[in-house]
């Protein structure tokens, strides 16, 4: 058996989606807040006489906004992941390498005689790879591999290998 590579990363457009997304709502919450909860709309929702004091619905803009804010980020962090070169899934003449993250360098080494269980799994709207050895459990999202052919690749080649 020789050596096979899947690349491995964040899809680029997806993740600056996500970034407009969440900028967009961190945007819009501030402006709500701003506007309806401190304003003159204030006045016709009759909280003029809250005017200068936190209120529980400046905790829920405050929390909705940082929320959005964080995801804004975070999705920015993995936008410019995807940008790098991409990280690799080598399956090896005896095992399987697959990152332990994204945003690190380290990996997993999984020989193949360890592999207690492979299977494929829906976690919410995602599919995995989960492979479990003797001492670690990864997981392979779709989403990380170029496409959906290159996935279901990956998982015939270590179904082979394990067999």
């Amino acid at each position: 058996m020789g050596t096979k590579t899947y690349d491995y990363r964040p899809k680029t457009i997806m993740m600056m989606l996500n970034v407009v997304i969440m900028a967009v709502s961190a945007a819009g919450v501030a402006w709500i807040w701003l506007t309806i909860g401190k304003g003159p709309a204030a006045d016709v929702l009759g909280a003029s006489e809250t005017r200068g004091a936190v209120t529980s619905s400046d905790v829920v803009f405050l929390v909705l906004f940082l929320f959005c804010a964080a995801m804004a980020v975070i999705g920015l962090i993995m936008t410019i992941k995807s940008l790098e070169a991409p990280k690799q899934v080598v399956l090896g003449p005896i095992g399987i390498e697959v990152p332990k993250s994204i945003f690190g360098s380290k990996t997993v080494n999984i020989p193949y005689a360890e592999i207690s269980e492979l299977k494929m799994q829906w976690i919410g709207k995602q599919n995995y790879i989960i492979i479990k050895g003797r001492n670690d459990k990864i997981a392979i999202a779709a989403s990380m591999i170029r496409d959906k052919d290159h996935f279901a690749d990956l998982m015939q080649e270590l179904q082979r290998r394990c067999a």
